[in-house]
């Protein structure tokens, strides 16, 4: 294996900088603001075409920060297998594991959760005489291998596994098989902590497709399994030993109907269900609110359950202008410890409301048109997160308070490539935020070709961003005269609190590091020599531990 490219401390993208100071002119006199602390590329190219395909499909960061990705990566005989990599969290990977399945190929799909200490994943690989077979993996904390388990239906065709939780000891799985006549059954098995199934249960629907896609835990053994068939979502409950006490069907398609619509094994997990403060299942849907010879109109739909099956209340709402022809589309539902319900969806805007546990909606929060919504994390206390993609190129994280206040918004945009996809996100620590996605057409200078793929993991740590700090809080205010500068500019660097070094970094207006340097404790005085750089605008850094202020800067001629 080659060893991936590292690009730790990268230059903030502009539109970065943009939205930082849009976030410090409202801030009243600071907030708490993440920035970009380090980026990391995992791109290996196969031995035949140095050619890197790379996919990830889910992120998991653990409690002491380490984030373990999966997906698909380059096998030896460019064939896609299934990986799992940890990365530390000061942005060092700590280990990479694959396995290529008895074939040594098959596209993988993979999702990812704890287990005590270190990971376990699902996905599918390719078998000895099948096509594909469920394959779920557990790895301790140092990743060596604890068990691999697979899954073959009888028929030895197509079976993709796209969710999995833990149980305590080892695991629930869930996805899909094949059946009788070509369609496709909901597969949910129960792993032990040595990787045995300890039961498994198919739920199909004569003459129609289902397709196990989400899972959650509640209580006493059991879970709650979400799963689409062809025109509906159907809820079911298994009480411990893999007992189906009901399963109930939901109107509308789980998931964001238009990307996530075919089912292959480029499928992996999805957010469309979670389970509220009384374990009470609420699922999000995506249902047609006007009929037509094909459907005209698509809107967002939360659905709460009873612990019976029965349907407590179903909320419809639009995320874009009522009354406007617009697909609005559901992408994921979270709660909170109080009993709130979360809905994020994506039509002309992005939306996020909140709903209590009787169905009223307290608010609803549209922002940012344009984006497509990819996921959504919801502390306990009702803070919530959601990553959005932005044309071609950029992520979107928000933070919206359990108020429904807009608290900040920044983009992520990777200037080394031609595109950029971010596909999953997690928030740890104290409002740390990592985001996992998807890089192709790679830049002429790269060792690989330019239509390989990689994958980006970028962190982002909280710092304080200061509008309108009071002296005694930062010693000397970070000042830069004269402004414009034309061959040189002095630059006044103050601290925040007690004296220690600092950084000082200039940006140009791509989001570049043209220079930098660091300052002693004693230092306050720069001398920046501007003659060196090309005319116009530049934004000027100081950052000290997690503190960071800046300034912009003219340089004329």
């Amino acid at each position: 294996m080659k060893h991936p490219w590292h690009f730790p401390q990268q230059a903030l993208p502009l539109s970065m900088l943009a939205c930082l100071a849009a976030t410090m002119a409202q801030a009243q006199p600071s907030a708490i603001v993440p920035t970009l602390e380090w980026t990391y590329l995992i791109a290996d190219a196969d031995t035949v075409f140095n050619r890197s395909q790379d996919q990830v499909r889910a992120l998991y960061v653990d409690g002491d920060g380490t984030a373990y990705l999966t997906g698909a990566t380059t096998g030896s005989r460019y064939n896609p297998v299934f990986f799992v990599t940890a990365v530390e969290s000061a942005g060092q990977m700590r280990w990479q594991n694959r396995y290529a399945g008895p074939r040594n190929n098959g596209a993988a799909s993979a999702a990812t959760s704890s287990m005590g200490e270190g990971v376990i994943v699902t996905g599918s690989t390719r078998g000895e005489g099948t096509e594909s077979d469920f394959t779920t993996a557990s790895y301790t904390a140092t990743g060596e291998t604890r068990w691999i388990a697979r899954y073959n239906s009888p028929d030895d065709y197509f079976d993709h596994a796209l969710a999995v939780i833990p149980n305590g000891f080892g695991a629930y799985v869930t996805g899909f098989g094949s059946a009788e006549q070509f369609h496709k059954e909901a597969i949910t098995i129960a792993y032990d902590g040595n990787g045995y199934p300890m039961w498994t249960h198919r739920l199909g629907i004569p003459g129609t497709d289902v397709v196990g896609m989400a899972l959650a835990a509640s209580g006493e053994g059991g879970i709650v399994l979400a799963a689409r068939s062809s025109l509906s979502t159907l809820v079911a409950r298994y009480a411990g030993g893999g007992v189906l006490r009901w399963a109930t069907p939901v109107d509308g398609y789980p998931g964001d109907l238009f990307r996530r619509y075919n089912i292959g094994s480029n499928l992996y997990g999805f957010d469309v269900l979670a389970l509220s403060q009384d374990r009470y299942p609420a699922v999000v849907s995506t249902t047609c609110s006007e009929e037509g010879p094909s459907c005209l109109n698509y809107d967002v739909q939360v659905t709460l359950l009873g612990d019976d099956g029965s349907i407590r209340w179903t909320r419809q709402h639009d995320s874009s202008t009522p009354g406007a022809r617009v697909h609005d589309l559901a992408v994921a539902v979270a709660t909170d410890r109080s009993g709130g319900i979360y809905t994020l969806s994506y039509g002309s805007a992005l939306s996020l409301a909140r709903f209590e546990l009787d169905g009223r909606q307290n608010w609803r929060q549209t922002f940012e048109a344009g984006c497509q919504a990819r996921g959504l994390f919801v502390d306990p206390d009702g803070e919530a997160y959601v990553l959005a993609k932005c044309g071609t190129r950029e992520a979107l994280v928000a933070k919206v308070s359990a108020a429904g206040a807009l608290s900040w918004q920044i983009r992520y945009a990777d200037e080394r490539f031609g595109t950029f996809s971010p596909e999953a996100f997690s928030v740890s620590g104290g409002e740390d935020v990592w985001i996992a996605g998807n890089v192709s057409d790679f830049p002429d200078s790269s060792p690989l070709r330019r239509d390989s793929e990689g994958i980006v993991l970028v962190k982002f740590a909280p710092a304080v961003i200061s509008a309108a700090q009071p002296a005694h809080e930062i010693g000397e205010p970070l000042r830069v005269w004269p402004n414009p500068a034309r061959s040189e500019a002095q630059v006044s660097a103050g601290y925040f609190g007690t004296p220690a070094s600092r950084t000082l970094t200039l940006y140009d207006v791509m989001g570049r590091s043209v220079w930098s340097r660091v300052l002693t404790a004693s230092e306050r005085e720069v001398r920046l020599r501007t003659e060196t750089f090309a005319p116009g605008a530049y934004t000027l850094v100081l950052r000290q531990a997690r503190e960071i202020r800046s300034t912009g800067i003219v340089v004329a001629r």
